[in-house]
């Protein structure tokens, strides 16, 4: 009696395929890494007195004020998300569907126009500055 090993019962190795999508994807993600690439790769060509040296005098600073501003954002938007939210889905008032809208509208700007928009209101010679 010979063995039949048929494709069903054949070991398979590993094989590994992307969807044209996902290998867009994974490029775009590697295209968005580069800049963080970069700076831990010059980071790790610091000597050890730099790094004391930046330990001492900048990081405790920067990562401060990292840290601090990212919890605030965090608060500060939990707090007008829920709040705006609960508003919108629980109460019925004049003008609800025109706040749904502009509740969403700025989703739709990309940041670096909104970063340009800021700039110009807030500069010196600004609108409002």
């Amino acid at each position: 009696m010979v063995a039949n090993m048929t494709t069903a019962t054949r070991p398979r190795l590993l094989s590994f395929h992307l969807s044209p999508l996902a290998t867009l994807a994974t490029a775009v993600v590697l295209a968005a890494a580069i800049p963080l690439l970069y700076v831990v790769w010059n980071s790790l060509q610091l000597s050890a007195t730099q790094w004391l040296g930046l330990w001492t005098s900048r990081l405790p600073t920067l990562l401060w004020n990292t840290l601090s501003l990212a919890l605030l954002v965090a608060v500060g938007s939990v707090l007008l998300g829920v709040s705006s939210a609960w508003l919108i889905a629980r109460r019925e008032f004049v003008g609800r569907r025109l706040a749904v809208w502009l509740m969403v509208l700025p989703l739709t700007i990309p940041t670096y126009v909104f970063a340009h928009i800021y700039t110009t209101l807030l500069e010196d010679d600004g609108w409002l500055g």
